[in-house]
């Protein structure tokens, strides 16, 4: 039971740091339309 929850934990994580590299692609496209514009 442990090992499933450290799996879920991780799997959790990952999940996580994927959408915070999408929101912060969408930061930086965000900020270089500004910077062009």
């Amino acid at each position: 039971m442990y090992f499933l929850n450290n799996q879920l934990d991780t799997f959790v994580a990952h999940c996580n740091h994927f959408h915070l590299h999408l929101y912060l692609n969408q930061l930086n496209d965000q900020a270089s339309e500004l910077i062009v514009t």
